[in-house]
């Protein structure tokens, strides 16, 4: 009795368990639309972090400093535009999710929103029904999420993210000097070297003969 009885409350359990599952999925394909769209503001920032960290920008002149500053700035900022393209996962993403990870065919997981046609089927029709369902929540057991994937690779062809990375790594390992110091330095704005006063001292002398003293 016990392993039917087990059978039964697994499959109506089945439900339960597969709503945890879709709220995972949907959580993994957002994070991967997300992931991909933070591509070009990760790139950009790592690059400003790597002449910053490794002191790089702090030992160019003050134009060419702000330069940067400024075009890595606007970039990074219009890079975030494309997070306005992020559209979050609804439920049927995350059900076709499971379906393609778990290698399900005919759709089970998206058939189980289905509904008989009709208001008032009859007894056949409803029996027929739920042995259907029955079989659809019995191949949901082994459902799976599947690990959230970057898509990176497909998006940065020439594989800027590698020399950035390691820009970043040498910097952080070998830069001079602390962090918050040379993102002082980075930032600070030089007072304007004051011109030095031009002093000049000359002298007259006159002739010995005359016994007088030079002139200033």
């Amino acid at each position: 009795i016990w392993p039917i009885c087990a059978s039964i409350f697994g499959i109506m359990s089945a439900p339960h368990r597969l709503d945890t599952k879709i709220a995972l999925a949907r959580a993994a394909v957002g994070f991967e639309r997300l992931w991909a769209l933070l591509l070009w503001p990760v790139l950009i920032a790592g690059s400003l972090a790597a002449l910053v960290i490794g002191g790089i920008l702090p030992m160019l002149p003050d134009m060419l400093r702000f330069a940067v500053l400024a075009v890595a700035g606007l970039g990074f900022l219009g890079s975030l535009f494309s997070l306005r393209k992020l559209i979050w996962p609804n439920r049927h993403d995350a059900m076709r999710r499971i379906e393609e990870k778990s290698s399900l065919d005919h759709r089970p997981v998206t058939g189980l929103q289905d509904r008989l046609a009709g208001s008032e089927p009859d007894a056949l029709q409803q029996a027929i029904w739920d042995e259907h369902r029955l079989r659809q929540l019995q191949r949901l057991k082994d459902t799976r999420i599947g690990k959230p994937q970057s898509s990176w690779r497909d998006l940065d062809a020439t594989a800027l993210r590698v020399p950035v990375g390691l820009a970043l790594a040498v910097s952080l390992l070998l830069g001079p000097g602390d962090i918050t110091t040379n993102l002082a330095e980075s930032l600070k704005v030089a007072p304007p070297a004051q011109a030095a006063p031009l002093v000049m001292d000359a002298w007259l002398k006159p002739p010995a003969y005359t016994a007088k003293p030079p002139v200033l």
